[in-house]
């Protein structure tokens, strides 16, 4: 991944184990408009950042169903060892931003 977020189209696909259609769909449908393709790559509009929110939302289980919206997704595991992370009243776990080097690890939920 380069240092502004894009990805190769190939990688992401062999990485999430995702068939063009199937991301071309996960683009397509994304009603926020979450992803940006330019070419043969790929990339978060929006990042891991708060934006004009507080808090960049996180789950603390894979079935867990903070922030699911549509029936392809993206899971990134997120190693919060230096983060700042609460708990939300409601159970919500809650962060500033996710640099990219917390991310260890994805997978794709179909």
């Amino acid at each position: 991944m380069s240092m502004d977020g894009w990805a190769a189209i190939t990688d992401v696909l062999r990485v999430l184990q995702l068939t063009r259609e199937r991301l071309g769909v996960a683009v397509r449908e994304n009603d926020k408009r979450r992803l940006q393709v330019d070419g043969e790559r790929i990339r978060a509009c929006q990042g891991l950042r708060a934006g004009r929110r507080t808090h960049v939302h996180l789950a603390a289980a894979k079935d867990s169903r903070v922030g699911r919206r549509t029936s392809v997704e993206v899971l990134l595991g997120v190693d919060p060892g230096n983060l700042a992370v609460y708990r939300a009243p409601n159970g919500v776990l809650l962060t500033r931003e996710v640099p990219p080097d917390a991310i260890v690890g994805s997978d794709a939920v179909h």
